[in-house]
């Protein structure tokens, strides 16, 4: 458990963080900040660049890249190529 996946609500959510974060590794890349929003269960946003917001995870592990739904690790790396 890492200290991104302990924001999580669901189990859904704590699985698809911890994908994300694998998915990062492989991109040498990292989060720099992270925060929750709404109410239990809540939605995680996680940072890349200071206070960017760039990846959204809903309650039920919907994962948002610059508001494109991201299904696998190739679309999550189209995704950050179009902001990064």
């Amino acid at each position: 458990m890492s200290r991104y996946t302990r924001l999580a609500s669901t189990n859904e959510q704590e699985e698809s963080i911890s994908r994300v974060e694998k998915w990062l590794a492989k991109l040498n890349k990292r989060i720099v900040g992270a925060t929750t929003i709404g109410k239990s269960p809540q939605a995680v946003i996680l940072d890349l660049t200071y206070q960017g917001g760039e990846i959204y995870v809903s309650r039920d592990g919907e994962i948002r890249v610059n508001d494109e739904l991201v299904e696998d690790n190739v679309d999550f790396e189209e995704a950050l190529e179009v902001e990064f």
